[in-house]
């Protein structure tokens, strides 16, 4: 991904991390909805967390955005807006913690470069089906990649549906497209 296009935000082993490098994220590589993400806020905090199996990056900071993908064409971006923390395990699946926005309320000219990163990764990554990345979109309005989900959630109230719908799909329409695309893959 060319980085005056989309950032990437850095990464640390977790002997680099040292005073100078906060504010960071912990995530588990093998977790999902967020379980088990941890912002540390100084080497106290750093040093008590189980630090096997983690990404450790610099923390982003702006307006979040999930946009995905279905058969390499980008949908429309989603916006999620917290009420307060970040995007967790409890706002994705219990009702007031979180406002999905979509279509997001941004410029043709950010929705267009999300929409091109998020085909770019679905391409590099090697997807063949569909999949879903997310973005931080900062003040300057450049956009960070965050990550890409293989496998994104698929309730009907999920950010893909969700997606889908503004482009009118329906959630049966997608998911006999997610099928039919699958046996072709």
């Amino acid at each position: 991904m060319a980085q005056d296009k989309v950032g990437v935000a850095k990464e640390y082993l977790p002997a680099e991390v040292n005073a100078t490098v906060f504010p960071i994220v912990v995530k588990p590589n093998a977790s999902g909805s967020s379980i088990g993400v941890h912002f540390p806020k100084d080497m106290e905090e750093f040093e008590a967390l189980d630090l096997d199996d983690v990404l450790i990056e610099q923390q982003l900071f702006g307006r979040e955005f999930s946009v995905g993908v279905v058969d390499g064409i980008a949908l429309p971006p989603i916006e999620i807006v917290t009420t307060e923390g970040f995007y967790d395990y409890q706002a994705k699946y219990n009702p007031g913690f979180v406002q999905e926005i979509c279509p997001a309320d941004i410029t043709e000219t950010v929705d267009q470069k999300l929409r091109a990163a998020a085909e770019y990764c679905h391409k590099q990554i090697g997807f063949e089906v569909y999949s879903r990345a997310e973005f931080i979109v900062d003040d300057n309005e450049k956009i960070w990649f965050i990550e890409s989900n293989s496998i994104p959630g698929m309730t009907p109230m999920s950010l893909l549906p969700q997606e889908a719908a503004v482009v009118g799909m329906s959630y049966t329409q997608l998911c006999e497209k997610i099928i039919e695309l699958s046996l072709k893959a």
